[in-house]
């Protein structure tokens, strides 16, 4: 967060329709109001609503003299609002999600969730920063510049929905591509998908044996001629019209998907932190873009105890009279979760080809008796270690395991 002080604190929640605005005004930066004086207002994305808003800032105080949080949780919908109120001269910073429940429950004691209450959340966190030195992952956003972690965080939610609507094309063409190949569509799938367009049916395919409309392997197209040829699959025009409908979506999904990863792999090594996650084992250019978007500025996290734990790997202590065990925390960003237990997945699935530090620590905590679902935990425990040094010493990765792993 910047070291400048502010009078005016905004708390910014973001939902579909309009977004709920809090005003915290503090006497000399530390007095603050009562709770339930703080002042609020709805505002829709309108330019009139716009309006009123800079008129409520101005009558309140300067903009320069403003900072405002808003959830980071709200993506396209607090876009508009965020950028307004970056041109008209406050400071904005991103507030992060998983933070505010248990800042509203258990620091400022307030059960009920509304959204009035959550942008008072976050004008009081603000305020609580300046006043009381109070630390919280708050992501500044520096004005007339495109923060790269953030688009690059959009980016990976995009090619998120594009995977997932290529899932959805890929098991609906399956299903019709089943109609017309009975008998090969479990062998043969990926090429079919791929020539579908083309050669929706066996009679396609056998009215033209040297498949001239697409580049296939010549083995495959002897294989791909063979089974049509002996197919009892069905070559009704209906069934036809439909295959190359879906077809064509696969395919059109696919080249997105493609250009996206290009992208999302220009703009990773971009990032001052790009070469430093690519030197780390299972992490992509695509992992490296999400990892960058979660993490977004590593000066934001003390030590790494704080990283892991954003990202879901901690442990609780449960004790009661001389029974003590440690338990996995629920709490945490679930999509960092996901991503650190993929990339230790990944790292796993590698091991003999590709031996390393990490693949070891596995192998030595499975040979102790430890269950699969921990040893994985644990070691992406390690891996944000690691991790949280390399891009705080913003040194490459070392691997020390250069050996196959013995029989």
């Amino acid at each position: 967060m910047p070291s400048k002080k502010y009078s005016l604190f905004i708390g910014v929640d973001v939902s579909r329709d309009s977004c709920e605005v809090a005003f915290l005004q503090a006497k000399n930066g530390i007095e603050a109001p009562p709770w339930d004086k703080i002042e609020s207002l709805s505002v829709k994305p309108t330019k009139e609503d716009f309006e009123n808003l800079r008129s409520k800032l101005l009558e309140l105080s300067q903009p320069q003299n403003c900072i405002a949080a808003i959830d980071e949780t709200g993506g396209y919908y607090g876009a508009p609002l965020s950028n307004f109120l970056n041109l008209i001269g406050c400071s904005l910073v991103y507030f992060p999600g998983y933070s505010g429940k248990l800042i509203r429950e258990k620091l400022l004691l307030q059960e009920t969730k509304t959204d009035r209450i959550d942008a008072k959340t976050l004008a009081y966190c603000l305020h609580l920063h300046q006043a009381l030195g109070m630390k919280f992952n708050l992501v500044e956003v520096v004005k007339g510049t495109e923060d790269l972690a953030l688009n690059l965080l959009q980016l990976c939610r995009l090619r998120q929905q594009l995977v997932a609507a290529r899932v959805q094309a890929t098991n609906r063409l399956s299903q019709i591509l089943r109609a017309a190949f009975p008998e090969g569509i479990s062998k043969n799938r990926e090429t079919l998908l791929r020539i579908a367009h083309k050669y929706p049916t066996p009679a396609d395919i056998c009215a033209d044996i040297e498949l001239s409309k697409v580049k296939v392997l010549k083995h495959i197209r002897k294989r791909l001629v063979c089974l049509a040829e002996n197919s009892v699959g069905v070559n009704s025009n209906a069934l036809r019209a439909s295959t190359m409908v879906w077809a064509r979506y696969y395919l059109d999904l696919e080249r997105q998907i493609g250009a996206l990863d290009r992208k999302i792999t220009r703009e990773s090594i971009r990032h001052p932190y790009g070469h430093v996650l690519l030197s780390i084992p299972g992490v992509g250019p695509i992992r490296t873009a999400l990892f960058i978007g979660l993490i977004k500025d590593v000066r934001l996290w003390e030590n790494s105890n704080k990283l892991k734990k954003a990202f879901g790997f901690y442990g609780v202590t449960r004790q009661s009279g001389t029974s003590e065990r440690t338990v996995r925390g629920k709490r945490g960003n679930r999509v960092g979760k996901t991503l650190v237990l993929q990339t230790v997945a990944s790292i796993i699935r590698h091991a003999d080809t590709h031996p390393n530090d990490f693949s070891c620590y596995y192998t030595r905590l499975r040979n102790r008796g430890v269950v699969p679902l921990k040893a994985m935990y644990k070691t992406g425990s390690k891996l944000l270690d690691v991790l949280y040094a390399c891009l705080k010493t913003e040194r490459l990765y070392q691997n020390r395991r250069t050996n196959p792993l013995p029989k």
